[in-house]
């Protein structure tokens, strides 16, 4: 009787770690959101166009705008942060909706699929490999170095504008520290895939029928998707 009430709430932990890894938008956020609460709880609330509005709309007035109004008008870097509005707009509501797809098809076919062994297992491999220190770390390691690297090839073209490079470069950095996250959360499913070898609830004769297989086949596909996307 120990061993059943046990695992639906090992069951239930590793769902909510897994959510808790993706935050509702594949792992996207590169910084702490209890830190910023007040400031992003505006932008994260509602559906995903409303959502998609307010993220671009906000990059758009402070990589467009402000440029544009304080600084001398530089079409390059303009038609860039342009872009990187759209981007970012384009990227969020993808985000939101792939990371709910992914959630579900977790939560309701391959968590309730797995053994009670292979459930503990995979939720201590996760927390192990997924840290939050090391994720942000790295992200925001790859983000400022792809920042550099940009600012010093735009500034080539904008040489008399190092300001507004600058500022530039901080529009980017976002993009890049976001992109390098979820690069690195994308890589939990693997965690599912590496137990299914010792997992009971596979078919022998069959195993790509395998409730477990196939859902975990569809969580590579919707990420796969996304990436195309």
């Amino acid at each position: 009787m120990a061993m059943q009430t046990h695992r639906p709430n090992q069951r239930i932990e590793l769902t909510k770690r897994v959510a808790d890894l993706l935050k509702g938008c594949l792992g996207a956020i590169p910084y702490r959101v209890e830190a910023v609460a007040p400031l992003t709880r505006p932008l994260m609330t509602g559906g995903p166009v409303g959502i998609r509005l307010r993220t671009g709309v906000l990059y758009a007035i402070l990589f467009c705008l402000l440029p544009v109004a304080f600084f001398d008008w530089q079409p390059v870097l303009f038609c860039l942060s342009v872009y990187g509005s759209l981007y970012i707009a384009w990227a969020t509501v993808i985000a939101r909706l792939t990371s709910g797809k992914v959630l579900e098809e977790i939560e309701c076919r391959i968590v309730p699929a797995l053994s009670g062994e292979s459930v503990d297992n995979i939720n201590n491999e996760i927390a192990r490999r997924f840290k939050e220190a090391p994720l942000t770390l790295i992200s925001w390691t790859v983000a400022i170095a792809g920042a550099a690297a940009v600012g010093w090839t735009i500034s080539r073209d904008v040489p008399r504008a190092p300001f507004q490079v600058v500022w530039w470069c901080v529009g980017w950095l976002l993009l890049f520290a976001t992109g390098a996250r979820t690069t690195l959360v994308a890589r939990f499913y693997r965690v599912f895939a590496e137990h299914l070898k010792g997992e009971p609830n596979i078919y022998m004769f069959d195993p790509a029928r395998s409730t477990l297989v196939k859902g975990i086949a569809a969580v590579v596909g919707i990420f796969c998707s996304f990436g195309w996307a």
